[in-house]
This record gives structure tokens, C-alpha cells and sequence, in this order.
């Protein structure tokens, strides 16, 4: 049987994917002035005070992924909803190529 840790990325990895997505999706709210622009930089907030306080970036020894390595199903529980949370702010994408329509 396989490991479960093989079939799941790291937190590190999908919160860093996830703070490029946050970041991206800022830009372009930013560029367009767009009404959203508020409520996304008080989630992002909440987002750098999240992966402080766990210590998502800490080192491979102390970080949240090193801290949770006994309790799978919390992880991959973090880990789906990050990437569901990743994919949700990729749309941004999808608000740059309206705008130029």
C-alpha cells in the first residue's frame, strides 16, 4: 500500500502556490481598481497571519507539514482546502480577460 504522504503535495508547497495565487489575484484587482480589492486584501491578512502562527514556512523540522506528520487526515484535510482555496483565486485570471473585453 502506498504512503499516504506520497499522494499529497506538502502544505508548504500548496500555501506557497496558494500566496502566489493571492498575490496574482491582488495585482489584477489592483490594475482594474476593482471592488473586490478590499475584501481580498483583509482575506490576505488573515492568510499571512494564518501561515505565521502555524509556522507553514518554518523549516522542514518545525514547520506545520513536520508538526502534523502523525495526523494525515488533518493535512490532507489543509491541503484540499488550500488547493480549493488556490483554485478559486486563479478565476482572478478570468477577471483580467473580462476587463479587456
Amino acid at each position: 500500500m502506498e504512503n499516504n504522504e506520497d499522494c499529497v503535495d506538502s502544505m508548504f508547497e500548496v500555501a506557497a502556490r496558494t500566496d502566489d495565487a493571492l498575490q496574482e489575484c491582488l495585482t489584477v484587482l489592483r490594475s482594474s481598481s476593482h471592488k473586490l480589492q478590499e475584501g481580498l486584501e483583509d482575506y490576505e491578512r488573515r492568510f499571512v497571519a494564518w501561515w505565521q502562527y502555524l509556522d507553514v514556512f518554518a523549516g522542514p523540522r518545525a514547520n506545520l507539514d513536520a508538526r502534523l506528520h502523525h495526523n494525515p487526515e488533518i493535512k490532507d484535510m489543509v491541503v484540499s482546502l488550500l488547493i480549493l482555496l488556490t483554485r478559486n483565486l486563479q478565476l482572478c485570471r478570468l477577471l483580467k480577460t473580462c476587463s479587456k473585453l
